[in-house]
């Protein structure tokens, strides 16, 4: 057996442009910008941040976009917990106040969920925690015969 994990240290994101990306993570996630974290090449070029989000275990680094660490639209690096469908309502109404699109708040498995991009095409999803913790959540894959 490894050795065990012991939390979140961060999660990246790639961004076209950092100060956005910053403004971005800001006013719809409510983060809060570290410049004491900047990451410098060799040359002084900024090439990444690092954010702290209230309540959440790591921190967000926003990478800019280079040859070694291109965009990739559509991809959903993480999913964040709410506490509770009033909570994942707050949210809509939040998304909708700062002009974020989103989905509807959709029924899932294991709770619900709303779904919607970063400006660089990067899925976030807010999901709530199932009621009594997963090991209670009746989730049975449908088998697909060929």
């Amino acid at each position: 057996m490894p050795p065990g994990i012991s939390g979140v240290h961060h999660v990246t994101f790639v961004v076209r442009d950092l100060n956005a990306g910053i403004s971005w993570f800001e006013m719809v996630l409510g983060a809060e910008y570290r410049p004491r974290f900047d990451h410098h090449s060799a040359e002084g070029v900024r090439f990444g941040v690092v954010l702290e989000l209230d309540r959440f275990p790591g921190m967000i680094e926003l990478r800019a976009a280079t040859e070694d660490y291109p965009l990739r639209l559509g991809y959903d690096p993480v999913t964040f917990q709410v506490a509770g469908v009033t909570e994942l309502g707050a949210w809509r109404d939040h998304l909708d106040a700062v002009g974020v699109g989103h989905s509807p708040i959709k029924h899932r498995r294991t709770g619900q969920s709303i779904e919607f991009p970063t400006p660089e095409g990067i899925l976030l999803r807010l999901f709530t925690a199932p009621a009594g913790g997963f090991d209670r959540v009746p989730f049975q894959e449908q088998r697909v015969d060929p």
